[in-house]
Parts: structure tokens; C-alpha cells; sequence
């Protein structure tokens, strides 16, 4: 009687992953690590991108005139096909400094408790010869009842003379004018109004040209700030350099743990490297007490 002995040949391809299974279970303290590099590198990215989305490109404004008490309409063309005829608008009279460089202008304005769906609104700064200097226009979709909002010049405009950066405005002298106008949208928005926010300065005299070629005038100072400045995009520096920082300092952590460094080593080289990171952050010389 014979004993058979059966051998199993193996299936095609479990050899080799019985190899990388044997080299990851090797290595699996290399795939954790770089595992959560990926994810601390994910984080970081995000939080730079996040922190750019809210800090970057954002105007610095300056107030020429925060006293508003009562609104004026701001008068449209004839119709949405005019853009510009040329005279419709409200002429403001406003002063800038000398050497001053602006970049746009922050108005209050009132939609009268209406949502504009179409509709654009242009904004002109005239010199003393009357010609424009600088143009910029705002979808009046955007634009929210009783709500500062921002007209971007096309290209900045920067006033004759020596900047002082110690000088005021000067309200009962302008030397530059500025010209609103919108044009109406179809459908409802034609019988609704924009308004601008003013004082009641008799001091102040505002010219307001119709479409229909009458001319009123009006007393008062516009609620005015002007676009001087722009954060630009200095949050990408700050965030490669805390978010290097920051990831070395996570998977230094790690390395060291699964290394079974003692517990104050690990506190040494993450403290170090975050305080780094905070150095840059908030100078310590500067920073606030509760810091």
C-alpha cells in the first residue's frame, strides 16, 4: 500500500504577494509615517489656501466722511442699452491730498430695500477740467441695502504734489469730482432706485444731471471712503514657511515616538520647531501680553 503525498503547486502570483505583503508588514512603520506626511502636508496646504481665500487682495480703505444722515438718488440712464451718455450722474465734489495714490472708492450705498438682479454702476473721478482720471464700475447684483461696497478703479490714480501722510481731508475745499450713475436693469429692477448716503452740509453743493436733461442740486457731503491700499498676497510666504515648520514638527513627533524616544526628547525637538514657527508668527517683542 502506497502513501500518497499531495503537493500544492501554488496559484500564479501568490508568491509575489506574499512578498509585499511580508515587505509592507516589514516597512509598516515607514508607510504610517509617510502616511500621515501626506496628511499633514494635506492639512497645511489647506489652511494656506483657506487663510489666503480670506486675507489676500483685500482693499484698505480710508475714511474721507463717516457723517451720513438722510439718502440721495443716484440717477440712471435712459435705458439698459446706454452705458454712458456722457452728463447723467451725480457730480460730488470731494477732496483728495496731495500725492495721494487711491485705487477705487467705498460708498454707502441703499438699494431702498430691493434686491437688484442686473443692472451696473459706474463711478468717474473728474479733475478740475472735468475729465475723467479713473473709471470703475459694480454689478448691482452685489450690492446690499444701507451697506458700504467698493468700486475698483481700472487703474489707480495718484494726485500732483508732495504726499504728506500727516494731512487731512479738507471737505470745504474738493479738488476732484465724483461721478455716480448706473444703468437700470430690465424686468422689476426699472422701478426701483439706488441711493447714496450723505450729510446735510449746506456747505457742500452736489449737482445731480437726469437723463431726461433736467439738473438738481443738493446739499451734503457723501458717506465716502477711499480704496488706498491692498493686503496683496503676503499670506503665501507666511504659510510655506509655518506650514514647513509645522509639518516637520508632526512627523519629527511620530518618528521620534515609534522610535521609543523618551517623552521629553519629543517635547524638546516639536517644541523647538513650533517655537520657531511662532517666532515668525507673533515677534515676541511685539506680541500681545496674552500671547
Amino acid at each position: 500500500m502506497y502513501n500518497k503525498t499531495v503537493c500544492k503547486q501554488p496559484k500564479a502570483g501568490e508568491g509575489f504577494m506574499q512578498k509585499i505583503k511580508d515587505f509592507c508588514k516589514r516597512h509598516r512603520l515607514l508607510w504610517l509615517t509617510l502616511l500621515l506626511a501626506l496628511a499633514a502636508a494635506a492639512v497645511a496646504a489647506w489652511a494656506g489656501f483657506d487663510l489666503g481665500q480670506r486675507v489676500d487682495n483685500q482693499p484698505v480703505y480710508e475714511i474721507v466722511n463717516d457723517d451720513y444722515t438722510r439718502t440721495v438718488v443716484i440717477p440712471a440712464t435712459a435705458d439698459a442699452a446706454t452705458q454712458d451718455d456722457g452728463t447723467t450722474g451725480l457730480y460730488l465734489p470731494v477732496p483728495l491730498k496731495s500725492g495721494q495714490r487711491i485705487y477705487g472708492v467705498r460708498l454707502d450705498l441703499t438699494t431702498h430695500n430691493w434686491a437688484f438682479r442686473q443692472g451696473t454702476l459706474y463711478a468717474a473721478l473728474l479733475d478740475a477740467d472735468g475729465n475723467a482720471v479713473a473709471n470703475g464700475e459694480l454689478d448691482c447684483i452685489t450690492i446690499k441695502d444701507d451697506t458700504f461696497a467698493a468700486i475698483t478703479f481700472d487703474v489707480p490714480y495718484t494726485a500732483p504734489g508732495t504726499a504728506d501722510a500727516e494731512a487731512d481731508y479738507d471737505l470745504a475745499n474738493p479738488n476732484m469730482t465724483l461721478r455716480l450713475w448706473y444703468t437700470p436693469g430690465d424686468d422689476w429692477d426699472v422701478y426701483h432706485l439706488l441711493g447714496l448716503w450723505t450729510d446735510a452740509d449746506t456747505s457742500q453743493q452736489m449737482t445731480r444731471r437726469n437723463a431726461n436733461g433736467t439738473t438738481d442740486s443738493i446739499v451734503g457731503h457723501p458717506a465716502l471712503q477711499y480704496v488706498v491700499n491692498d493686503s496683496g498676497s503676503w499670506s503665501h510666504v507666511i504659510s510655506r514657511l509655518l506650514g514647513v515648520l509645522t509639518f516637520a514638527a508632526v512627523v519629527a513627533g511620530f518618528i521620534l515616538l515609534t522610535h521609543r524616544a523618551k517623552l521629553w526628547q519629543v517635547v524638546l525637538v516639536c517644541g523647538a520647531v513650533l517655537g520657531v514657527a511662532f517666532a515668525f508668527l507673533t515677534p515676541p517683542l511685539v506680541g500681545p501680553d496674552e500671547y
